[in-house]
């Protein structure tokens, strides 16, 4: 018999496993710390971070730039003033550690970044389109490899279609925002 589980964690304490910060078991300084929207207080260190991400983001810096950026931020201006309680273990550990690994999960596989998904999407056929490009004509006879030029085609139609969905539904600029 097959044996199967789910492809997206809705339960983390029984469908741990999966790709998502709550499966991960480890500390997600964006996952842990988010502000309590309920309560007044000082969210600098939490929004400075976002708005980090944002503005990379923005500037359209790759993500492994985004992680080690906000990697060295969290550790130079957010770790030494933190605290966290595991829920798992009840365990409370001061100043955290929270690494390039379960920065790169939570941008990449959170909602809350999801734009920085479609950004690794967009990279994924851009390279794809690059190495079909580097096999497109036959050295020996100078002449156009078949298979690979229509393979280039299919990429370059699907990129377009890709393109066009990602376009309506990207989110907002921080600046249109603000000329609301």
């Amino acid at each position: 018999m097959t044996d199967y589980r789910c492809a997206y964690a809705v339960n983390a304490s029984t469908d741990a496993d999966g790709p998502q910060c709550s499966s991960s078991g480890g500390f997600c300084f964006f996952c842990e710390m988010e502000p309590d929207p309920t309560t007044e207080g000082n969210d600098d260190l939490y929004n400075s971070l976002v708005e980090l991400v944002n503005d990379l983001s923005e500037q359209h810096k790759e993500v492994s730039t985004i992680c080690n950026v906000v990697h060295s931020m969290y550790k130079r201006t957010v770790q030494p003033y933190i605290a966290w309680t595991s829920c798992s273990s009840g365990l409370t550990v001061d100043k955290p550690e929270w690494t390039k690994d379960s920065i790169r999960r939570h941008l990449l596989r959170s909602n809350q970044f999801s734009f920085m998904f479609t950004a690794v999407v967009r990279n994924i056929f851009q390279s794809m389109i690059v190495r079909q490009n580097e096999r497109m004509i036959d050295r020996e006879s100078g002449g156009v490899v078949e298979e690979t030029r229509r393979a280039f085609i299919e990429t370059v139609a699907e990129y377009r279609k890709f393109e066009a969905w990602s376009a309506s539904s990207t989110r907002p600029s921080k600046r249109r925002k603000q000329q609301a």
